[in-house]
């Protein structure tokens, strides 16, 4: 799992009150045009267009580094 998909599902975990660890279990079990799928669902849900989500993870990247 990479990390942008694991911060989506920990994001995601806090918003819908669910067990973070059921959630990567149940990721796993994907296929990659479900995750795609799943992925654009959740964003919808939590109000995050793709290019925030994007834009994010490359802020958080940058300051990791």
């Amino acid at each position: 799992m990479n990390s942008s998909a694991s911060k989506l599902l920990h994001k995601y975990a806090a918003y819908s009150d669910t067990d973070v660890r059921k959630l990567k279990k149940w990721w796993k079990t994907l296929n990659w045009m479900e995750k795609t799928a799943e992925r654009k669902r959740m964003e919808v849900e939590m109000g995050i267009s793709s290019e925030e989500a994007v834009a994010e993870a490359a802020a958080e990247s940058n300051a990791g580094e």
